[in-house]
């Protein structure tokens, strides 16, 4: 049994280490409050982005679209936003865990990693890594993503790769973070039969990274917002026709969009964004679910800390008060035995 001398040593050393971990659950936490905004706040706007680029193709007929038509099983790119530092629970561990197991439906992957923890997991495994960005998990910036999001849409637009996937960890709560799989190319437009194949020399007809749209098709959306407003002031004769205009305007579904100067070159604006916008969201999910998992396990630690203190301390008195029972044992012994 250990004396008093190395329990107030082991008692000491604990609640230095419960000192670090409060310390790092304070920083965590200060942290979370900003990062939990920024992923706040760019939620509507990736959502608009989607809605929009929904509406446009749903509505133009543009269906041989690069971007958006579905491929053949073939190569899928896999973005995996993983932590740079630990102390994070099972963070880490989750995220990786569920990259592997979702790489397993495909025959050949390729990976971008980003988060020391992550790049080093893969490199260790003998995982061939197309890049790897490191340094900026609890504080990613826009021009990351930016990067990011670029050497992705190239990927996928020269036909390197046919699918591609971002794995992060969505967040809900400190409490509450989930690993998630997205598929963000092709695009999945609700309400488009998108061709399985593109017609003959579709990749060679691209403007940049996108295929032109016929020429000689006259789409339903051309219509400028000035031509609009025109027709709209020589309809308005009478105080009836402005109610049944009203009325008609009403009716008209919301997604509706007129498209200037067309939806390709629209679509061919919004894609790449789009794009970067989503490799920003995964970042900012990914910096408040580590940031939240920290202060969580930071916290739980610090209470374990307490927890082992008291019972040390408790074992201190034992020890403490047995080594004085046994000297008053020795004194009432000495003084027995003179007498």
């Amino acid at each position: 049994m250990p004396n008093a001398r190395d329990i107030r040593r082991r008692i000491k050393s604990v609640k230095n280490i419960q000192q670090i971990t409060k310390a790092m659950e304070m920083v965590a936490a200060a942290r979370l409050r900003r990062a939990q905004e920024k992923a706040t706040a760019c939620l509507p706007y990736v959502d608009k982005l989607q809605q929009t680029l929904e509406s446009v193709a749903a509505h133009s007929g543009n269906r041989f679209h690069p971007l958006l038509r579905k491929r053949a099983n073939g190569k899928a790119l896999y973005l995996i936003v993983s932590a740079d530092k630990g102390l994070a629970g099972a963070y880490t561990s989750n995220l990786l865990r569920e990259a592997v197991s979702h790489m397993k439906q495909s025959a050949d992957v390729g990976m971008i990693v980003t988060g020391r923890k992550g790049r080093d997991y893969f490199r260790r495994r003998g995982y061939a890594l197309v890049n790897s960005y490191v340094g900026n998990s609890e504080r990613p910036r826009f021009s990351d993503a930016g990067r990011i999001g670029q050497e992705i849409f190239h990927a996928f637009a020269t036909g390197e790769y046919d699918a591609v996937y971002v794995v992060y960890t969505h967040f809900y709560s400190p409490m509450n973070q989930k690993p998630m799989v997205k598929q963000v190319l092709p695009l999945a437009i609700e309400g488009v039969a998108i061709q399985a194949q593109a017609p003959s020399g579709a990749w060679h007809k691209l403007k940049g990274y996108f295929q032109e749209e016929d020429s000689q098709e006259k789409p339903v959306w051309a219509t400028s917002a000035t031509e609009a407003d025109a027709e709209a002031e020589e309809t308005d004769e009478s105080v009836d026709a402005d109610s049944d205009d009203t009325q008609a305007a009403d009716e008209a579904p919301d997604d509706i969009y007129i498209v200037e100067p067309s939806p390709t070159d629209v679509l061919n604006r919004l894609l790449p964004r789009y794009m970067e916008a989503v490799v920003y969201e995964a970042l900012l999910q990914s910096a408040a679910s580590e940031l939240g998992a920290r202060m969580t396990a930071m916290g739980s630690a610090t209470t374990n800390a307490q927890d082992i203190i008291s019972e040390l301390t408790l074992n201190y008195n034992k020890v403490r008060q047995s080594a004085i029972t046994r000297e008053i044992s020795e004194i009432v012994g000495g003084v027995e035995a003179l007498q």
